[in-house]
C-alpha cells in the first residue's frame, strides 16, 4: 500500500469540502478519517434529535466526499469496530494505517481539540492545527483582545467586530446611527397575536436519515427528545435552503419580536436559546432568568393560569416566579458581583430566612412534580 501522507480528521460540526484542513489535499498522498461515536452524545446527553442531525450530517457529507473522488475511513456507530469515543478510534485506525502527519481545523471543543492532541503526541505523529475560517475571530485574535482588559464584554468585542469587517458600517459609524436596539426587542403581540406566521423549512428524511434515525431510537432510547417528525436539513443544500427562507421570512421582524411568545408557535427562533449563562458572566452580562412577570408581559401564557406570577411562595404562586428566586438564593454570591444584578440581589436582603425557606422548600415540591 502507497504511503499515506496526511490523514485529515473531519468532525461532525466540520462538514465543508472548503474547509481549510483540505487546503492542499491530494488525492494520491492524502485520505479523510471521520468516525461516529457514543462518546459525543453521552458525555454530556444529547438528545435524539441532535444526535441523529450530527449523524445523518456526517453519512451525507461522507457520500461528497466520495463522489468528489477522496479517500475516506469512515466508521459508523454500529460498526463492529467502533471503539465508542473520538480518542480510542482514532488510536486504533492510526495503528492501522500509519500515515506521516494529521491534519485539522481546529475543533470548537477544548475537550476534543486536547484529545486530539494527546493522541497524536502518543502516537509520535506531527498535527497541523488550522484556523477555523468560519468564523470572523480566531482563538488567538480573542486572546489579543482580551488581554489587559480588566473586563469582558460582548458588545464591546462585537463592536471591535463590526469595524474590523465593515459589517453595517457607514464609515467608521453603525449602520442606523447605533451600536445596537435592544430597547427595540422586546415588543410583544397585541391580543390578536402574531398573524400568520410561515412555516419553518422541513425536509423529509432520506433512507440515508431514516436508517440513523432508527439506529438512535435503538441505542439512546433513554435519551430526551421525539423523532417522528424529524425534518432538520442534513445536507449543505439543505441548509442553505433553510435559511434563505429564514432571511427572507423571518428577520426583518425578528429583532422587534424576538422575545415574544405565543401559543401554538414553536419557531418564533430567540426564546428557545435565552436561558444559558455558561461562562459564569465573563462575557455575558447577566443571566437570562426572570420571573412569571415577564412571561405574562411578553405572552398571553398567564392568561386564565390559577397561579399568580407575581407571587413567589403560596399555594398560587408562579412556578417560575418560585424557581427565579431560589435560582437567584443558590447563586447569590456570584450574581453580587454582577452590577447588573445588582438591584436583584439587593431584593434578596430583604428577605427574611422564614421567606427564603419557603421559597426553597416550594422549589424543591416544583421539581419534584409535587406543584403541577
Amino acid at each position: 500500500m502507497a504511503e499515506l501522507r496526511h490523514l485529515v480528521l473531519v468532525l461532525g460540526d466540520q462538514l465543508d469540502l472548503n474547509a481549510a484542513a483540505f487546503d492542499g489535499f491530494d488525492a494520491a498522498q492524502d485520505a479523510v478519517w471521520m468516525a461516529e461515536v457514543a462518546e459525543e452524545s453521552t458525555h454530556v446527553w444529547s438528545s435524539k434529535p441532535r444526535t441523529v442531525l450530527f449523524l445523518a450530517a456526517m453519512r451525507h457529507f461522507a457520500q461528497a466526499l466520495r463522489a468528489g473522488g477522496r479517500p475516506l475511513h469512515y466508521t459508523r456507530l454500529d460498526d463492529p469496530a467502533n471503539h465508542s469515543s473520538l480518542s480510542a478510534q482514532l488510536h486504533a485506525d492510526l495503528e492501522r494505517l500509519r500515515p506521516t502527519g494529521l491534519v485539522i481545523t481546529v475543533p470548537g471543543d477544548w475537550r476534543v481539540l486536547q484529545a486530539i492532541k494527546d493522541v497524536a503526541q502518543t502516537q509520535g505523529l506531527p498535527l497541523d492545527i488550522r484556523e477555523d475560517r468560519h468564523f470572523y475571530c480566531s482563538v488567538r485574535e480573542f486572546a489579543a483582545h482580551a488581554r489587559g482588559r480588566k473586563a469582558l464584554r460582548m458588545e464591546y468585542f462585537y463592536r471591535e467586530l463590526r469595524k474590523r469587517h465593515d459589517v453595517l458600517m457607514q464609515g467608521a459609524a453603525p449602520e442606523g446611527g447605533q451600536w445596537n436596539f435592544d430597547a427595540d426587542n422586546r415588543g410583544a403581540f397585541g391580543a390578536a397575536g402574531p398573524g400568520p406566521v410561515p412555516p419553518r423549512a422541513v425536509f423529509a428524511p432520506d433512507a440515508l436519515t431514516r436508517d440513523v434515525i432508527a439506529l438512535v431510537e435503538q441505542r439512546f432510547a433513554t435519551h430526551p427528545g421525539r423523532l417522528d417528525s424529524f425534518a432538520w436539513p442534513v445536507t449543505r443544500a439543505q441548509a442553505l435552503i433553510a435559511l434563505q427562507r429564514f432571511i427572507t421570512e423571518r428577520l426583518p421582524l425578528f429583532g422587534r419580536y424576538q422575545d415574544a411568545m405565543w401559543p401554538g408557535e414553536p419557531w418564533l427562533p430567540n426564546t428557545l436559546g435565552m436561558s444559558q449563562y455558561a461562562d459564569g458572566g465573563l462575557m455575558a452580562s447577566k443571566p437570562y432568568v426572570a420571573t412569571g412577570k415577564y412571561i405574562q408581559r411578553m405572552s398571553p401564557y398567564c392568561h386564565g393560569c390559577r397561579y399568580d406570577p407575581a407571587q413567589r411562595t403560596g399555594d398560587t404562586a408562579c412556578p417560575f416566579t418560585t424557581l427565579y428566586w431560589d435560582f437567584l438564593m443558590r447563586h447569590e454570591a456570584l450574581l453580587a458581583a454582577n452590577p447588573r444584578m445588582a438591584l436583584q440581589v439587593k431584593n434578596l436582603t430583604r428577605l427574611s430566612d422564614a421567606q427564603r425557606q419557603a421559597i426553597r422548600e416550594r422549589a424543591a415540591a416544583i421539581r419534584r412534580g409535587a406543584v403541577t
